[in-house]
């Protein structure tokens, strides 16, 4: 499985970077922290988290404006502005419908204004703690981690990691201090917001995990938007690490199995159908997809790009109602539409 990054325009006309990986299932948006994508990516226990989610969907990450690929410009003096970012990359990717997964820190917030704003849009979230409140920092709190950025980055590194491991605080240090301050930390900690409103009309299936020890951000939030969201569950995970990448092993299945809980419903066409809903484009990925194709197949053999093939694919699953390639082969094979392999 590759990372394959591209880019996409907000409204405002920032550009935003964003990647997709191998999967031909659901879409899956996963939402870094901070650290951005590549980050996220070149950590092997970073890169595992994505490769257990990716075995049975279409995966996408992207980096938030002012941070990773994406343009240092434009407005970021709102969270409205980071949600712009988040639809950019479903807008472009013309993804009917998608779940989404936070990787804590700022992006929790953001899922939940987007599946608020889009409640058709996004079929399920689950969100690494939520950050659904905070205070403003005060100016002398902003100037003071200004000025020893580097050493400050270090000791969040040991609030997010308190027992280790020590590569990872190390990982962890190294990374967000090479991110620009006053972009991204200085930003955030300017700013002040409560959601508590937002989230009792936010109706959208939520899993919210929480490791019950820690240290870098509120646990009392977690249980708090567990009880004001309608329709949430709240895994409550031991330990202390507030990151999702620790010991990701101990949740995945159950954030699995609730992923394909919210997967779009199966249905049933009528009689003689022929799959009227799909467009000349979408009938010929289903052909190649039933026949065994794999994504990167499908892309050669149309002469597209594999992240426009995953789309289609995507965009199929959810007008036929398909939860994987088994639904949608047998869907295909009783329409007479697959194109078997050489």
């Amino acid at each position: 499985m590759d990372q394959q990054i591209a880019f996409c325009t907000a409204e405002d006309g920032v550009r935003i970077a964003y990647a997709t990986y191998g999967g031909d299932g659901p879409p899956l948006f996963v939402l870094p922290d901070i650290v951005g994508q590549v980050a996220l990516w070149n950590h092997p226990d970073g890169r595992a988290l994505l490769e257990a989610l990716a075995r049975r969907r279409c995966l996408i990450t992207y980096d938030a404006r002012f941070t990773g690929a994406s343009e240092r410009a434009g407005e970021h003096s709102s969270l409205a502005c980071w949600v712009r970012d988040i639809a950019a990359v479903v807008d472009h990717l013309r993804l009917d419908r998608v779940s989404m997964f936070s990787l804590g820190g700022i992006t929790s917030p953001l899922v939940l204004m987007y599946a608020a704003a889009n409640p058709d849009r996004v079929a399920a979230m689950a969100l690494w703690g939520v950050m659904f409140r905070k205070p403003q920092a005060t100016s002398e709190q902003i100037e003071f981690f200004s000025r020893g950025w580097s050493w400050n980055a270090r000791a969040l590194a040991t609030v997010y990691f308190p027992n280790g491991p020590l590569e990872t605080q190390k990982w962890f240090s190294r990374t967000i201090a090479h991110a620009q301050f006053h972009d991204t930390f200085g930003e955030i900690m300017s700013q002040q917001w409560d959601l508590s409103e937002t989230l009792t009309r936010t109706t959208t299936p939520a899993l919210i995990l929480q490791r019950a020890k820690v240290k870098a951000s509120n646990p009392e939030w977690s249980r708090d938007a567990a009880r004001l969201l309608p329709n949430a569950r709240l895994l409550q995970l031991e330990g202390d690490a507030d990151h999702p990448i620790h010991d990701h092993l101990d949740y995945v299945d159950a954030l699995n199995a609730f992923l394909d809980e919210h997967a779009p419903a199966r249905t049933q066409p009528a009689a003689g159908s022929n799959a009227p809903s799909l467009t000349d484009r979408e009938s010929e990925v289903l052909s190649l997809l039933a026949g065994g194709r794999t994504g990167r197949e499908i892309a050669e053999a149309l002469g597209i790009s594999l992240s426009t093939a995953q789309r289609h694919i995507a965009n199929i699953y959810g007008k036929i109602g398909a939860r994987g390639r088994v639904d949608a082969a047998a869907y295909a094979l009783a329409r007479g539409l697959v194109t078997p392999r050489e």
